[in-house]
């Protein structure tokens, strides 16, 4: 199995970056795992409604740029539903017991996807 993670920014507190390393070298044994950080918009903080839209659609652009059309995509949120590793288990599919990507994605925000 190939897991690919894909966020908007660059990770810059150490014990995070040190972390998913530590998680990394020990899924390696069993599976192939990417990091990929895609550079996040540069906007100010006071952005009207429009604005916001438009700058989750490019960052949104950046990641769609790094998932093939076959793969099985979970999003990740802040708010979203945590679950367990059989219910992540359940919700993948079985292509993914082989060598097929299965990214993971993290956004801050809803953005248009394809």
């Amino acid at each position: 199995m190939f897991i690919q993670i894909i966020g908007v920014g660059k990770l810059k507190e150490k014990y995070l970056v040190s972390g998913i390393a530590e998680y990394a070298k020990r899924l390696t044994p069993y599976l192939k795992f990417q990091v990929i950080e895609v550079a996040d918009e540069k906007a100010p903080d006071n952005l009207s409604d429009a604005e916001v839209v438009q700058v989750k659609t490019r960052e949104g652009e950046r990641i769609l740029a790094h998932i093939k059309s076959d793969a099985h995509v979970i999003a990740l949120a802040i708010d979203g539903k945590l679950w367990s590793s059989e219910e992540l288990a359940r919700n993948r599919p079985a292509r993914h017991l082989r060598d097929e990507p299965c990214r993971f994605r993290h956004r801050r925000q809803p953005w248009p996807l394809r």
